[in-house]
């Protein structure tokens, strides 16, 4: 029996499963590497195990990373031999790692980064505007209070701003509804 043989068979022993048709079994994370980890069936430490079912040269995925010590559910999709196993279900995520073409999105605990997060935080749209229109009300309400020389004594008097009054700013007008937070 190969060693292969015997993994498949003390995973079957293990499991309660027999032999022939799909097997999917319970098993605990014990540490994840890549797209890889190695779980544990009772006192079997079985590596390699794929966390997405389809491998490809490509480079677009959807990878659900599980925590460590959680217990997932893998199934072998070698017909029994126990070589291609690969995490069908999880009980807890770590992470989730989606990429499609140029486009990348990493979902972990209390935090999203879309295409490696470089150009920073989301805008509160609606705090901007509401900064941006005391910006403005600032602007049209601005007068210039001096005292000015008009012949032989200073006049005390305004300038009017040379400007017409700053419009008022609209979140619609550069909101993107399509993408919220």
């Amino acid at each position: 029996m190969n060693i292969y043989s015997q993994i498949a068979q003390t995973i079957r022993d293990i499991a309660g499963v027999q032999t022939g048709g799909a097997t999917i079994f319970p098993a605990v994370v014990k540490q994840v590497d890549g797209a890889v980890c190695t779980v544990t069936v009772g006192d079997l430490d079985i590596s390699d195990v794929r966390l997405r079912a389809v491998i490809n040269n490509d480079q677009d995925q959807i990878l659900r990373i599980p925590k460590a010590n959680s217990q997932v559910l893998v199934a072998d999709m070698s017909g029994g031999e126990f070589r291609e196993l690969v995490v069908i279900e999880q009980s807890q995520t770590e992470k989730i790692d989606l990429t499609i073409g140029q486009t990348t999105l990493v979902i972990e605990d209390g935090k999203i980064t879309i295409n490696g997060g470089n150009l920073n935080g989301l805008v509160k749209i609606q705090e901007l505007t509401d900064k941006l229109n005391e910006l403005v009300n600032a602007f049209n309400n601005h007068i210039h209070t001096t005292t000015a020389t008009v012949g032989p004594s200073a006049t005390v008097g305004t300038l009017t701003p040379p400007v017409s009054p700053a419009n008022t700013f609209v979140k619609s007008d550069y909101e993107d509804t399509t993408v919220k937070h």
